[in-house]
């Protein structure tokens, strides 16, 4: 899947639910904020972020810890390239590192484009029911 972020946005803090994530900066910067579960409080605590420029490859995966990525450029476009293996529809997120860890969001994942065709939801069964 390839992300194209203009400047200052970000994902909100979510999980990988399969065997993980591969990015790759193809263009710019981004930022990645690691976050641990801290169920005890339940809450999201930050204990690491970092940036990745050109070339850059990151892997996440539920077992290092949950995360958001973003550009946190003022100016500049970012874009990353991210492989999935294998492929989701579902995943958890959290809108800020306050929300409750018991109480994640669970969208469902869509695509702008499958295979070089764009989507119709519309026709699709996930607008059916």
């Amino acid at each position: 899947m390839l992300l194209c972020w203009t400047p200052g946005k970000e994902s909100p803090i979510h999980d990988h639910p399969c065997d993980g994530c591969w990015m790759i900066v193809c263009q710019g910067s981004v930022v990645e904020t690691r976050y641990i579960q801290d169920k005890t409080n339940n809450t999201l605590t930050e204990t690491q972020k970092m940036q990745g420029n050109v070339g850059d490859v990151i892997y996440i995966d539920d077992s290092i810890a949950l995360h958001k990525v973003g550009n946190m450029s003022s100016n500049e476009l970012a874009s990353t390239l991210h492989l999935y293996s294998p492929p989701y529809q579902k995943c958890k997120i959290w809108l800020n590192n306050d929300s409750p860890v018991d109480k994640p969001l669970e969208p469902i994942v869509t695509y702008h484009s499958e295979f070089g065709e764009l989507v119709n939801y519309e026709e699709s069964d996930l607008c059916r029911g």
